[in-house]
């Protein structure tokens, strides 16, 4: 859902093998504003805000504030989780520029190996 500076982009990066460096980033999110990271082991698509949530039921919510630039970098080792294991992350970000005041991510969608 488009906001202040366009479509929030979210990225992923990693082998998602355990232990090893794992990063995702946001970018084009409103600047100076809290955004919610949801991560779920399924995608049950939901309609919200304008746009589709993707990472529903979110399993866990984690909320981060986006940079002056609005940006959020998360870098973190990746957990011990079993391989083939999918999951979906995605970001909401409060925007006042937004058609309903949230502007959403894509989602993004991983398998363990």
């Amino acid at each position: 859902v488009r906001g202040a500076l366009g479509d929030p982009v979210l990225s992923g990066y990693g082998s998602l093998q355990p232990g090893e460096p794992a990063r995702l980033r946001l970018a084009s999110a409103a600047p100076d504003s809290f955004a919610l990271l949801a991560w779920s082991a399924t995608s049950v698509p939901l309609p919200l805000f304008g746009g589709m949530l993707h990472a529903n039921p979110a399993s866990v919510l984690v909320a981060l504030p986006t940079d002056a630039l609005g940006k959020v970098d998360l870098s973190f080792d990746w957990p011990a989780v079993p391989p083939g294991t999918t999951f979906y992350q995605q970001f909401g970000v409060l925007d006042a520029e937004a058609e309903f005041g949230v502007s959403l991510s894509n989602g993004l969608r991983g398998e363990t190996r």
